[in-house]
């Protein structure tokens, strides 16, 4: 993939409601230091991303297979399992924010078809985008969403102040909006590689996929930020505000869609990777991975028009701390053994690496628990710790 295509496609995958809205979240910490958070925390949470993908770039492998590659086979099909579950949610949680926001626009649209609807589309969208041709469809969409998103911002300095007490959004923690603005960029480890396993160079690999998303998410979650403190509304409240009804269901439509592909194409690539569709050729790749995406779209459809509206903040953040959970030790272990050179485990199972990640998720877990430092981060240096000590034991005993 070209230089443009990878940057187009990560700042697509920023430009989304899910990110103005959890930017909404952080605006008990103020403007000043929401700010701060969102540009650090996305500094080191976009790093391990673009790294992520790099790594898939240097060993021309996709993001599982890398993870294959240093957990062993056997590891390698765990952590696919939970990568397709990961990627099927994400793809329902973008589902129903749209459906949510467009219900709210035109009441008389039932939720279940508005998110059925939207599911097909993005199963049809995910096709298209990865036929011939799609990418510079992709490119001119991403530009316009983008335009479109910051007049929306924008917008909120038209309508009346807004008090704390407007605001349903509750309290924010520092703690909790670092882990926050960190785990966001990380969700998307476990399927970077996919793309740039088929980059043309290694600034296409790692630089663009980090340029992309960290301008356009940044941008998203700053200016969710301001909307809540400027209106004391959260973005779903906010659009509701807003003119032009059927202008503002055509943006949520093709934020949807430009966001959702991504996972919905990842889920079919590991989905393919998991039942062994290997040796085929390009034509007969292309067929099966369009039978693949249309059986986890079939999927998405059920699932997200049977989803609880009601508890959509709640499970935003527990389905993000949960993926943080699994994938940061995975790939803790594949940054590991990129950078200490390590050849792979001869084992299906490499009992100590996947003790190492079960002790990260954890120690993760424990830390979100009992409100003990940043989670992300205690996370890190477990793996990092666990990595090198077999290093030291096996120096000191020669």
């Amino acid at each position: 993939m070209t230089k443009t295509r990878l940057f187009f496609l990560w700042l697509g995958a920023s430009i989304s409601l899910a990110e103005i809205y959890t930017g909404s979240l952080l605006a008990p910490l103020g403007l000043a230091k929401g700010i701060a958070v969102i540009i650090g925390g996305h500094i080191a949470g976009t790093a391990f991303l673009a790294f992520a993908g790099f790594i898939s770039f240097k060993q021309n492998k996709t993001a599982m297979e890398s993870a294959a590659f240093s957990l062993g086979e056997g590891g390698g099909k765990l952590a696919t399992v939970f990568n397709i579950i990961q990627l099927i949610g994400w793809a329902i949680v973008m589902v129903v924010q749209g459906a949510i926001i467009i219900v709210k626009l035109i009441p008389s649209i039932p939720f279940p078809l508005c998110a059925a609807s939207l599911a097909i589309l993005v199963v049809v969208w995910t096709i298209l985008l990865h036929s011939p041709g799609g990418g510079i469809f992709h490119n001119i969409i991403v530009c316009l969403l983008f335009i479109l998103c910051v007049i929306l911002a924008a917008s909120a300095g038209l309508l009346p102040v807004g008090t704390a007490q407007d605001n349903p959004l509750g309290n924010m923690t520092l703690t909790l909006a670092i882990e926050l603005t960190v785990a966001m960029p990380i969700s998307y480890l476990p399927l970077i590689g996919d793309y740039t396993k088929n980059a043309k160079t290694k600034t296409a690999a790692a630089f663009m996929p980090f340029a992309g998303y960290f301008f356009g998410a940044c941008l998203m979650w700053i200016a969710g930020l301001y909307i809540s403190i400027r209106t004391g509304k959260d973005i779903f409240s906010f659009i509701t505000l807003m003119p032009f009804k059927t202008a503002l269901c055509a943006v949520i439509l093709l934020s949807t869609l430009s966001t959702t592909f991504i996972d919905l194409y990842s889920a079919s690539v590991s989905l393919k990777r998991f039942l062994r569709y290997e040796g085929l050729d390009a034509r007969r790749q292309r067929l099966t991975e369009n039978k693949l995406i249309i059986c986890t779209g079939m999927l998405v459809i059920v699932l997200a028009s049977l989803a609880p509206v009601d508890k959509y903040s709640e499970l935003l953040s527990l389905f993000l701390t949960a993926i943080a959970s699994v994938f940061i030790p995975v790939y803790g272990i594949v940054f590991a053994d990129f950078c200490l050179k390590r050849g792979k485990e001869t084992r299906i199972f490499p009992v100590f690496k996947l003790f190492t990640v079960a002790a990260a998720c954890a120690v993760y877990h424990i830390s979100s628990r009992f409100n003990a430092g940043i989670p992300t981060l205690n996370c890190i240096a477990v793996v990092a710790l666990l990595s090198i000590l077999p290093l030291v034991f096996y120096r000191s005993k020669k």
